[in-house]
């Protein structure tokens, strides 16, 4: 029985995860996403992250299994590219999709994990360079 009480366990620890993931980068800017397909361009730790496997609800609590999720991929198509610029290289002259950016700031954080961490230099200037080419 320990066994059982312990998957369940494992279970909505990774369910709470991929919840959590979902509310923190997805669900702010949902209401603003353009159709179906999401282009992730992932920088250092978010590339390791399966932004499809995120759910849009919390499990219940004694759900052993991941059946009857709610993952984003049956809401979109995820595409991932590694580099922005590879987009570019494209023809989007119709294009009417907006893209989101963001940069960390660390400046005036009061999160103890932040401690040491400063601006990305140049984030600011290469999403301004990518809204040259995309609504956003």
């Amino acid at each position: 029985m320990g066994t059982v009480n312990n998957s369940v366990a494992i279970n909505q620890n990774y369910v709470d995860a991929l919840y959590y993931m979902y509310d923190k980068l997805i669900r702010p800017i949902e209401k603003d996403i353009c159709g179906k397909r999401i282009i992730i361009v992932p920088d250092e730790e978010l590339a390791y992250l399966p932004f499809e496997a995120f759910v849009k609800e919390k499990a219940n609590i004694n759900q052993a299994g991941f059946d009857g999720l709610k993952y984003l991929i049956y809401d979109y198509t995820f595409s991932y590219g590694y580099t922005s610029s590879l987009l570019i290289n494209r023809s989007y002259s119709n294009f009417s999709n907006r893209v989101f950016a963001f940069s960390p700031d660390y400046v005036n954080s009061t999160d103890s994990t932040a401690e040491g961490y400063s601006t990305l230099f140049g984030a600011g200037r290469e999403i301004n360079s990518i809204f040259r080419w995309f609504k956003g």
